[in-house]
């Protein structure tokens, strides 16, 4: 039996700058994706590596997929106001970039069969599939940032500016692992569920991946959406 997981992203600090560009610039959004990298590392069963020890449990063969973001914003200053000794800023967002990688690490024993093999690149070739559209969603909750407003607090305007403009970074993170992240665990599990995790020798991997998509899709239609 094996299994896999997919590792959740996390945003790089961003580089932030004020007054760059108009929110109504053609340019407003960028986003760059990255070849998606693969690695393969042996896997001793009785010894596993510290990173999914928690996780393998008796599963011979064992995948993981860390979906990355990190993202850039500039802004225009809205509005300030000082209390005390806190101050309260708000920006408009008028540019937003985006970098999205995604990388791919299969543990398999020495001697790992080949049925075991397959269904572990079955996993690798999902994440793939959703990898493909991922610059797409991220420009989508990108663009919907662009004029946008966003307030922070702090000891200075600086200080303040990075909470709001880290809002938004958050929030497009958040939205990003939502639709590509979230979504493609499901169908991964649904794979594993049509191919009892890989020991159905009936099962080939090609049509499991294509019926988990599917079936995914006809879940999403029975709740609209």
């Amino acid at each position: 039996m094996n299994a896999h997981t997919i590792l959740l992203a996390l945003a790089l600090p961003a580089v932030l700058g004020v007054g760059a560009l108009r929110a109504g610039d053609k340019h407003a959004v960028e986003v760059t994706k990255n070849p998606a990298t693969i690695e393969e590392k042996s896997l001793d069963p009785d010894n596993p590596p510290e990173a999914i020890r928690k996780k393998i449990g008796k599963h011979k063969g064992f995948t993981t997929f860390l979906y990355s973001l990190r993202w850039n914003a500039q802004d225009e200053l809205k509005s300030k106001k000082t209390t005390g000794d806190t101050v309260e800023a708000s920006f408009v967002i008028a540019k937003m970039d985006a970098t999205l990688d995604l990388k791919t690490t299969v543990y398999l024993p020495a001697n790992a069969s080949k049925k075991l093999r397959d269904h572990e690149a079955g996993h690798r070739r999902i994440a793939d599939r959703m990898y493909e559209d991922a610059d797409a969603q991220a420009r989508r909750f990108a663009q919907a940032k662009i004029g946008r407003t966003y307030t922070g607090k702090g000891a200075t305007v600086e200080l303040a500016h990075t909470a709001a403009t880290k809002l938004a970074g958050d929030e497009l993170l958040a939205e990003y692992l939502a639709a590509v992240e979230a979504e493609g665990q499901k169908v991964q599990d649904l794979y594993d569920n049509i191919t009892s995790h890989g020991m159905d020798a009936r099962v080939e991997e090609e049509d499991a991946i294509k019926s988990a998509f599917e079936a995914r899709k006809k879940e999403k239609s029975g709740r609209g959406g």
